[in-house]
């Protein structure tokens, strides 16, 4: 009996290897899938961010959204709207703005916004300060356009206060856009039956 050698075969991998082979690869797999981060969903804070941008901030250039929020130095503290307290606000609106800004929380995502937005993180913003002057607000916005070019200026927004139904929400924002250049309010808002928030007024709590 003569034995053929067959030259170039390979031997067929076994069922069991191949099954090793899957499972090792899931495994491998399993730890980059768990490092992907889920996209944020926007909160009702987002939507009424969201709803001031639109109403108020349309440039053509886009603007900067700092990416947290302050601590809401102007509030509708006032009795008057000259005092930073639009009519018509509620108590209970007023009380609940306090307490959520004694807590600061990241901005967006913005739903629904047609202009650019960048968000700037307080890192970035400090970086831009000339640390060798305490107070050079020049330099800063020379900085600041020259980081974000084309832009129309930094908008910082408060948490925002909800009435207890969830109809009526108050926010706190400013708008700088230089040494001399900026402005703050204290904006009420509605929500309409198809739940979407519209600026019913504001009030001016300072101008540069």
């Amino acid at each position: 009996m003569v034995a053929r050698l067959v030259i170039g075969a390979a031997p067929r991998p076994s069922r069991l290897l191949m099954l090793m082979a899957a499972v090792a690869a899931v495994a491998c797999a399993a730890p980059l899938r768990a490092q992907e981060k889920p996209t944020p969903q926007p909160t009702v804070e987002d939507s009424v961010w969201a709803a001031v941008l639109a109403s108020d901030f349309a440039p053509a250039g886009g603007l900067v959204v700092r990416a947290r929020t302050s601590g809401a130095r102007e509030g509708p503290s006032g009795g008057s709207p000259s005092e930073g307290r639009p009519q018509g606000i509620e108590s209970g609106t007023v009380e609940d703005f306090r307490e959520r800004n004694e807590h600061p929380r990241e901005v967006g995502p913005l739903p629904g916004i047609r202009v650019p937005v960048t968000f700037a993180s307080e890192a970035t913003l400090d970086s831009l300060a000339d640390r060798k002057k305490l107070v050079d607000v020049d330099a800063f916005w020379r900085a600041f356009y020259r980081r974000f070019p084309g832009t129309s200026g930094l908008v910082t927004f408060s948490r925002v206060g909800f009435n207890p139904a969830r109809t009526q929400a108050v926010v706190s924002v400013s708008h700088g856009c230089g040494g001399l250049c900026g402005s703050g309010s204290v904006v009420l808002l509605a929500r309409d039956p198809d739940g979407g928030w519209r600026v019913v007024r504001s009030a001016s709590t300072w101008v540069s």
